[in-house]
């Protein structure tokens, strides 16, 4: 039966979608800005031979019903084939199909477009919300045009002053940077205003942060807010134009359970799947992508250093792809090595920065590295980290590379990142357990992210309690979350007396049944009271914080969910000790000694509750999903 989910999971990943609405209230801000979204997150046009166009990319898989039906007999027979233990087989039967949903995107040797196409016209009078809003322009950006949506409609904007920038996802950074250089120029021509704010997701980060390095001295910009920006690249080209997947499914369902909004725990349901199955049927995947992709320039600008030599000697000819070469060369061996240097002389010059990163999680397509399931942290933000699994040891205050403000704590609640090596420490934010890209399916990473673009009010790490730079996903699928009264998120001092925690699910009631300490000696005494989403819970607690600095403990709270099936769950916290004391840790690694979760101590017992629960969960799923959006949207 989880072999079943695993192939129905696997075909609906590939049609998620998610809604849009428009609204608008007063402006609070008439500073023009640019959206720049993520790789093939923009949309592709194909121009025929009578001048007008067809829409390539992204797919819209109601208008190509009949491709989608005529592929239907080879999926179910692909699919029977994975029952079998064949998943390559419903890879290669899924990628065929999308092939001939796009059907025009191949590139030649040199990195162009074997066929006409282009993205849309970046003309300011036709990329701005308020023209897309009244024009009835069918948007395909559904991630960035909600976010643009909603500082529209919650009264940072103008939708007349917000504007989304259109490029071909398929080129390489370098190119796409000269054209966001036309575009920033023709929308302060277009909105009489001297300056432009830039918000650039994934690789639009990377592509605003080439911009920079070749242009900052245009004087174009005033604020570049980065969320999740491949500076450093990935192994995802690596990794799948070579069939070396290792997948990492727990945290892929996590982006499923976001994008659907419900408080259903798809993740729990599929946690004794092999990962290797989706590993092998993204495997079967790469065959095809790599003849669509090796020829794109984005890919190799989105590979890392480490990876990018490699993958340039077996794909790209040395004379027939020389300006595909020679302009990546220039994004690994001039532009990327200078990240913190660029980034650097933008704050001297007067251009604020902020970069916003997630972590905690596995790199989806194999790797140890902590990472948003994408981008490894290093990668995002120059910060050093631990791989997962991995902690510094108590008494770690940082290595102090950058911030040398010994009054300055930059190390995670976890400590597993040392933000004090990070290219700009007082101006990185980081969310733990967020997945990359999703902030706006998050209460937090939404309110970060519009408060940076829209706002003067975030200068630094330390400009706002409400945003320090540090927290937990609250991503209504955790359920819980819990912070102590007075410190900062994630940290515990002697100034505490109380646990706050937050019943973070959208419509489940919940009551707390335990709250327990490990690292330090502390007695947790919670009210017997249900919860209502949204409602807080204030816990008192004896016992006496541990005396040292920088001492790693963490607190996990048990509850039950009231929902079809009033399931027990749990979630754990890190905090960090501090008491301001100096120490003289060097930073050595150890154990993550606080992974294990709670059990009844007997393991056959918890073996069979676990089975029992399995077989509750697939049926409460089931009908999870059936009341859900994303099931209204597939009929």
């Amino acid at each position: 039966m989880k072999k079943l989910i695993a192939v129905i999971l696997s075909v609906v990943m590939l049609f998620s979608i998610t809604g849009l609405a428009f609204a608008e209230k007063e402006q609070t801000t008439d500073t023009p800005i640019i959206i720049i979204p993520g790789f093939l997150q923009t949309n592709l046009q194909f121009k025929k031979e009578d001048g007008s166009f067809e829409k390539v990319w992204l797919p819209d898989f109601a208008e190509k019903f009949d491709v989608i039906g005529k592929n239907i007999p080879e999926i179910v027979d692909s699919m029977v084939k994975a029952f079998a233990d064949d998943p390559e087989a419903l890879g290669k039967a899924l990628m065929n199909m999308m092939s001939e949903l796009m059907p025009k995107m191949m590139c030649n040797p040199d990195g162009t477009s074997l066929y006409p196409v282009t993205h849309y016209e970046n003309d300011p009078a036709k990329r701005n919300m308020h023209y897309i809003k009244n024009s009835g322009e069918k948007v395909s950006m559904q991630a960035y045009y909600t976010f643009a949506d909603h500082i529209c409609k919650e009264g940072y904007a103008k939708a007349e002053n917000v504007f989304v920038f259109e490029y071909d996802g398929r080129m390489d950074a370098l190119t796409v940077a000269d054209e966001l250089r036309v575009f920033v120029k023709a929308v302060k021509s277009y909105s009489g205003k001297d300056k432009v704010r830039l918000f650039g997701v994934s690789y639009g980060g990377q592509i605003a942060e080439t911009y920079l390095h070749l242009y900052k001295d245009d004087g174009d910009v005033e604020k570049v807010v980065f969320s999740v920006p491949s500076f450093g690249g990935t192994n995802f080209g690596d990794r799948l134009l070579n069939g070396t997947v290792d997948f990492a499914l727990d945290d892929v369902i996590g982006i499923i359970e976001n994008i659907t909004g419900s408080d259903t725990d798809y993740g729990k349901l599929l946690k004794d799947v092999d990962p290797e199955f989706f590993s092998r049927l993204l495997n079967g995947v790469s065959a095809g992508i790599t003849e669509y992709a090796k020829y794109w320039g984005s890919v190799y600008s989105l590979t890392s250093v480490e990876h990018y030599e490699s993958l340039k000697s077996k794909f790209l000819h040395p004379s027939f792809s020389e300006e595909l070469i020679r302009r990546n060369d220039i994004i690994h061996y001039e532009i990327m090595p200078a990240v913190r240097e660029t980034l650097k002389k933008c704050m001297e010059s007067g251009i604020e920065i902020a970069i916003h990163a997630c972590s905690g999680l596995n790199l989806s397509l194999g790797g140890e590295e902590n990472s948003d399931l994408l981008l490894a942290v290093k990668d995002v933000t120059g910060a050093e980290s631990t791989v997962l699994g991995k902690r510094y040891e108590n008494g770690y205050t940082g290595a102090r590379t950058e911030c040398t403000d010994e009054s300055h704590h930059h190390v995670s609640p976890s400590m597993e990142i040392d933000a004090s090596t990070a290219y700009l420490p007082e101006h990185t934010w980081f969310v733990d357990g967020s997945h990359h890209a999703m902030f706006q399916y998050e209460q937090y990473g939404l309110a970060l992210a519009t408060k940076a673009v829209c706002t003067d009010e975030l200068k630094d790490v330390y400009s706002s309690p409400d945003f320090p730079q540090f927290v937990c996903s609250d991503n209504p699928n955790n359920g819980v979350y819990a912070e102590f009264d007075v410190s900062t998120s994630g940290y515990i001092t002697d100034e505490d007396s109380k646990l706050i925690i937050e019943n973070i699910y959208k419509r489940n009631k919940i009551k707390i049944l335990s709250v327990k300490a490990k690292g330090m000696e502390l007695e947790f005494s919670p009210e017997d009271k249900v919860l209502s989403p949204g409602e807080t819970l204030e816990v008192a607690f004896n016992g006496e914080i541990p005396e040292g600095n920088a001492v790693r403990t963490a607190v996990t709270v048990k509850y039950i969910k009231y929902d079809l099936l009033s399931k027990v769950a749990e979630r754990t916290f890190d905090f960090t000790v501090l008491s301001n004391e100096k120490t003289d840790s060097d930073g050595k690694i150890v154990g993550n000694e606080f992974d294990e979760t709670f059990s009844s101590g007997i393991p056959a017992l918890d073996r069979l509750i676990a089975s029992v629960m399995n077989v509750v969960d697939l049926v409460f799923v089931f009908v999870e999903f059936i009341r859900s959006d994303a099931f209204r949207y597939l009929l």
